[in-house]
């Protein structure tokens, strides 16, 4: 049986990777163009110090996940630096662009191995364009009736990044999606 490095990866951080965890604290980041975009990385385990190296990878559509950054030192902080801290770390990425939108792992190496948390999606400036369209879908009345409650829907067309959706019901803000299709 053939394998490709990812695979051995992935099979590697379910096997061995429970006795540390990462998970990212946000699964989505919508930051403006040339700000600064942070993200996050933790473990319930501490990483400062204690032998961890901690890597960022970045993985465009389209494309395969790149390593962008190693926190061993900060040296080299034109375009990315870690921020650590105690129970993970930081990663900052400064004046941002439409290019550096994707999904970013935080991985650690303890061992022989790495480990990698589920990621967060970066997504950098509006994804308006002059023929975007948004078109809200009636409720059923069906619904309301037998249970008192409603499904809210919506139509979004003619935008090129995924979008976030809330509702405000009542001036109570309601749960999000984000959805691409």
């Amino acid at each position: 049986m053939k394998a490709d490095y990812n695979d051995i990866i992935c099979f590697i951080s379910s096997v061995l990777g429970a006795q540390l965890s990462l998970y990212p604290t946000q699964r989505f980041l919508f930051v403006k163009i040339s700000s600064t975009a942070k993200i996050p990385c933790s473990s319930k385990e501490k990483l400062e110090g204690g032998g961890i190296s901690v890597y960022w990878y970045r993985r465009r559509e389209g494309e395969g996940p790149t390593c962008i950054k190693k926190c061993l030192n900060d040296e080299n902080v034109s375009k990315f630096a870690c921020k650590p801290e105690t129970h993970g770390v930081i990663l900052e990425i400064y004046k941002v662009q439409q290019k550096d939108s994707g999904d970013y792992y935080c991985a650690v190496k303890s061992s022989s191995y790495l480990i990698f948390d589920n990621g967060s999606t970066l997504i950098v400036g509006d994804s308006y364009t002059t023929s975007s369209w948004v078109l809200l879908l009636v409720p059923s009345p069906h619904g309301l009736i037998s249970t008192g409650m409603v499904d809210l829907a919506c139509i979004v067309r003619g935008v090129f990044n995924p979008v976030q959706i809330s509702w405000n019901i009542s001036g109570d803000r309601k749960e999000e999606a984000l959805m691409q299709y």
